[in-house]
Order: C-alpha cells, then structure tokens, then sequence
C-alpha cells in the first residue's frame, strides 16, 4: 500500500497513486518508470567504480549487487516497466553473468 516514486514525479509524468493501485501500465506510467529507471542507471553507473576498486568480499557482494541491478533495470525495460503483470526476476543465467562479471571486475 506504499509508493516509493518521489510525488513531483508522479506529477510531472500524471501518474497517480490510484492508478499504480490498480496495477495500470499505460503510457504516462511507462514514461515515468522509464525516467526512473534511467536515474537509477545513472546512480549505479556513478557507484561502479568504487565496486571495482573494493578488494575481497566487501567488493565482490558490492560489484555483484550493481550487476544485478542492472540486469533487473534491463529486464525492466525489455518488458516495458509493466511491474504489475511481470516482475522482472533474475533467472540461473542472468546469476551466471552477474557472478562471472563481479568476479571478472567487468
């Protein structure tokens, strides 16, 4: 019964609370999950490097963490931010990657 999007961005894109109550994915709320999407982008890209330059665990559960999300912001857009119908969930194949890229520091 909570939501966690800022109010002036639901007011600058017209989306409402009732509408993400009632699980609509229409255009306005696909626009507004896009722009947050892309700030959320934006903020793990500007916290990469610190994860790379972190040693042992502490960096590893850090670079492994901003893959993650990452592939989650990705599989977000693929299904065009309908979070109602279609949780993006981080799959056998998609830990595969995150574990190699973090181990890699890719």
């Amino acid at each position: 019964g909570r939501v966690y999007i800022p109010q002036d961005d639901l007011q600058k894109f017209g989306v409402s609370e009732a509408q993400i109550a009632e699980g609509r994915a229409d255009f306005a709320f696909q626009r507004l999950m896009a722009y947050e999407c892309e700030r959320a982008h934006k903020m793990l890209k500007a916290g990469s490097p610190l994860a790379k330059t972190l040693k042992g665990r502490m960096g590893l559960e850090l670079r492994m963490i901003v893959l993650g999300a990452q592939q989650i912001l990705h599989k977000l857009e693929a299904n065009r931010y309908d979070v109602f119908n279609r949780r993006p969930v981080l799959e056998a194949k998609d830990w595969w990657v995150v574990v190699k890229r973090a181990v890699l520091k890719k």
